[in-house]
């Protein structure tokens, strides 16, 4: 019983690090004013089945995509004050993978940049960053497994149409 007990506490112990482990904005969450969501793989595997059986009208087949994440990570900063402080610790972090720019929009009050990690194929991407530079609301989307590019850009195609 005690080994049963020893075991369960090292589990219990290793679960939280396993956890924020899979998190990469984690640092930036606990900031006053910052909303943050993670998504795991479970719930991901979930949301991919009941889109399938959603009866989309679009087209867009966006179960194919969900199948493949690991996790998406949500950060938004409501709060004027702190948002400076959440745009420079989440570029900090992110500025230590490789990320390639995909497509930048930018205007007076806001810029918008879709970035990636593409993986040695260059048809897939590991890591996918929708971030939103606004001075006084930066939101940052971080979607992380294996991304097919020819499935992302047909997706972006038919939403558009």
């Amino acid at each position: 019983m005690k080994t049963t007990n020893f075991l369960l506490w090292i589990v219990l112990c290793i679960l939280p690090i396993s956890c924020s482990a899979q998190r990469t904005l984690s640092e930036v969450s606990s900031i006053k004013g910052v909303t943050s969501i993670f998504i795991g793989k479970t719930m991901l595997r979930l949301a991919g089945t009941a889109v399938k059986f959603d009866g989309d009208k679009s087209g867009v087949d966006y179960s194919r995509m969900i199948k493949d994440l690991s996790s998406i990570e949500l950060i938004q900063c409501e709060n004027p004050r702190v948002a400076e402080e959440v745009q420079k610790k989440c570029d900090k972090i992110l500025s230590e993978y490789p990320m390639e720019i995909i497509t930048e929009v930018t205007s007076d009050e806001e810029n918008v940049e879709i970035s990636g990690v593409f993986n040695e194929d260059g048809e897939t991407l590991s890591m996918l960053l929708i971030k939103v530079k606004d001075k006084y609301e930066p939101t940052y989307i971080l979607l992380k497994g294996k991304i097919n590019v020819d499935t992302l850009a047909e997706s972006l195609h038919n939403e558009s149409n």
